[in-house]
């Protein structure tokens, strides 16, 4: 389950752009 997290944080951290652009489009 930790590497799980620890995935989704390093995706987020590598592409922070994509996942603002998700949050301020909704």
């Amino acid at each position: 389950m930790q590497r799980l997290l620890l995935l989704l944080f390093l995706l987020v951290g590598l592409q922070p752009s994509f996942s603002q652009t998700n949050s301020q489009d909704g």
